[in-house]
């Protein structure tokens, strides 16, 4: 269920998170299970007029469900498949058909958003070498204080993703050496993109931007 099927129907009785849950649920999309974790970190958007971005599209629950809990967002979408284009909103959600492995199509993609980006959340391909293209590219664009969420990181123990564990070319382990280069504050990947601070959790991740 999704659009307009999907707006100001939240269950009485439950907490917000949970209403979040049940709001993803019911536009179908699977992120239910994770909305305990982004009303931690997002509940401060909540009713605040910002800019996103969000890798995959699919059918178009998971922009349903943006939609309704962030009802003064800007929604900027990537997906590889055109058929996606048909849940952009002229309003507020964009939709771009391009690939999240290519440099050039995530910068076209970005150079259409005008106002400072405050939330990015990777839900695409979940291949090794697309998260990383994606996250290599897209962190800097966000603003001081921005949040890059990467989903489904189960996949970087999967092979047919280029998954294998304690493999260096997966995306935990680019995350796990963005744990260590915030500590050693003197060297690499952290200085370089200006890591604050990572939130992991089973099979997400959040991280900030100082």
């Amino acid at each position: 269920m999704e659009g307009t099927a999907c707006l100001n129907r939240l269950a009485t009785g439950k907490s917000p998170a949970a209403r979040w849950a049940d709001t993803a649920t019911r536009c179908g999309t699977d992120q239910g299970p994770y909305m305990q974790h982004f009303w931690d970190h997002l509940n401060h958007l909540h009713t605040t007029a910002f800019t996103m971005l969000e890798i995959g599209v699919y059918r178009g629950g998971s922009i349903a469900t943006w939609k309704e809990i962030f009802p003064k967002a800007k929604i900027y979408a990537l997906d590889i498949n055109p058929e996606c284009a048909q849940y952009a909103d002229r309003s507020r959600v964009k939709i771009t058909i391009g690939s999240q492995a290519d440099p050039v199509a995530l910068e076209e993609w970005v150079k259409q958003v005008t106002d400072p980006i405050d939330l990015i959340i990777d839900d695409g391909s979940h291949m090794m070498e697309h998260l990383k293209t994606s996250f290599r590219h897209l962190f800097p664009k966000l603003r001081s204080g921005g949040i890059y969420v990467v989903e489904d990181l189960g996949t970087c123990y999967m092979p047919e993703y280029g998954g294998e564990l304690r493999n260096p070319s997966t995306m935990i382990e680019l995350l796990k050496s963005l744990v260590d280069n915030i500590n050693q504050h003197w060297s690499g990947i952290g200085n370089t993109f200006g890591i604050d601070h990572l939130h992991f959790y089973p099979n997400i991740c959040f991280i900030y931007k100082k």
